[in-house]
């Protein structure tokens, strides 16, 4: 066999391979995404809800944002991580603080991406639109914490006004402002101010004033007495004031604060200074020098002297009575030709004598005193002579032993009708006429 055929008959054959299939068609590319609408409109609401401008962290979010390449579904990604961060960083620095200032946010890490290439106009666009509105949030926040600050300030201003103008129409004088501002610019409000004023224990300067200008509350709370507000307080200066110019009295403050000062710590009322004041215009009109005297004589008191100390509190209205009453009867007994002392007086007082009950008295025992003293010169067993006035006396107004008075009295005028069966030569009528005293 030839080596030809050999050859032909030894070829092996081969089956050609088979045609590799076609590589599978890669998948359609994803359309363009851009930040939607409600993406767009969510980081502009966050935005608006800080209270802090543009930082720059948020503009290296949108830098990075601007620097990817092809708009995928890992742009959209990214745009929405900005917002986030932006938001993130917003609340972990933006807060507003108690006094109304913007605390600014800490350096952040900007945001950065692999991502790279340029954007579309519509991207470009969409970027714009954000950073415009996170603009704007930023320029309003800014805007309404300058109203608020303004708002605030002349807030305290008018509490400054008004709690100034408020003490000064008290009498706390003008000198007070600083120390209602300093207590305003502190917080206090002005309801708060007006009770740490009114503290009489307070060593604020505010409530120094005030305690100077009302100094009869330390006293009456020291005295267990309720301490009155400052419309109790004036109102009752000015009730003092109107009773003593309705008795034509001295009504100014200015020369009365004293006296007010002491009416008031001893919690002397405006009805009890209206006693007093009608007492005191008793002593004032009454033009009989003789009660003038008797209280000279008695008590060391002029007509003027009188006046003061019928306006002091700080003696009993009760006494001042006993003391205008004793006098008068004083006066009686001095017009009448007798002389009582002090204690005489007062003991009659005592007794409820009045000025005209004391008139008729003395006269009644005038009358008879001479011709009794006489009958006693002649019968010194019965009654001394010097003794008759004060026997008079007891039995007429009733005093200390008055019914031994009266039986020697009685004993006398026997004697004088009919001493030893006969006549003394003094007249019966003159001695029984007014023997009944008085009642």
């Amino acid at each position: 066999m030839g080596v030809d055929v050999l050859m032909a008959t030894t070829k092996k054959v081969t089956t050609p391979a088979p045609k590799p299939a076609a590589a599978p068609k890669p998948a359609a590319k994803p359309a363009a995404t851009l930040p939607t609408a409600a993406s767009l409109q969510s980081l502009a609401d966050k935005l608006r809800a800080t209270a802090a401008p543009v930082t720059p962290q948020e503009q290296a979010a949108v830098a990075a944002i601007k620097s990817t390449a092809d708009v995928t579904a890992a742009k959209q990604a990214q745009a929405d991580a900005a917002a986030n961060a932006i938001a993130t960083a917003k609340q972990v620095g933006g807060i507003v603080a108690a006094n109304g200032m913007v605390v600014q946010p800490a350096p952040q890490t900007p945001i950065t991406t692999g991502i790279t290439g340029g954007l579309t106009a519509q991207e470009q666009a969409a970027i714009d639109a954000a950073t415009n509105a996170a603009n704007a949030a930023a320029a309003a926040t800014a805007a309404q914490t300058a109203q608020a600050q303004a708002a605030a300030a002349a807030s305290q201003q008018n509490a400054i006004t008004f709690l100034t103008q408020t003490f000064t129409d008290m009498g706390l004088g003008a000198d007070i402002a600083s120390a209602v501002t300093d207590l305003v610019k502190q917080g206090y409000t002005a309801d708060t101010i007006q009770l740490m004023a009114q503290d009489p224990k307070s060593t604020n300067p505010l409530a120094v004033a005030f305690q100077q200008r009302f100094p009869a509350n330390a006293a009456r709370m020291a005295a267990g007495l309720p301490v009155l507000s400052p419309s109790e307080y004036i109102a009752t200066e000015r009730s003092y004031a109107q009773v003593l110019g309705s008795y034509g009295l001295n009504n100014n403050f200015a020369t009365n604060k004293d006296v007010f000062t002491k009416l008031l710590t001893n919690d002397i009322s405006p009805t009890e200074l209206n006693s007093r004041a009608n007492t005191a215009k008793q002593v004032i009109e009454n033009t009989d020098p003789a009660v003038t005297q008797q209280l000279q004589a008695f008590y060391g008191l002029t007509q003027g002297d009188m006046i003061a100390h019928v306006l002091d509190p700080s003696i009993a209205t009760p006494i001042i009575e006993k003391q205008i009453s004793t006098a008068q009867i004083g006066a009686e007994a001095s017009r009448y030709g007798a002389n009582i002392n002090q204690s005489y007086g007062e003991q009659l007082t005592a007794l409820g004598i009045t000025q005209a009950q004391a008139a008729q008295g003395f006269q009644n025992i005038a009358q008879q005193q001479a011709a009794l003293q006489s009958v006693a010169s002649a019968n010194p067993a019965y009654l001394q002579a010097g003794s008759v006035g004060s026997a008079l006396q007891a039995a007429t107004f009733g005093t200390t032993g008055a019914v031994q008075s009266q039986q020697e009295l009685d004993r006398l005028k026997a004697a004088a009708a009919n001493p030893f069966g006969g006549s003394s030569g003094v007249s019966k009528g003159s001695l029984m006429g007014s023997e009944e005293g008085i009642s």
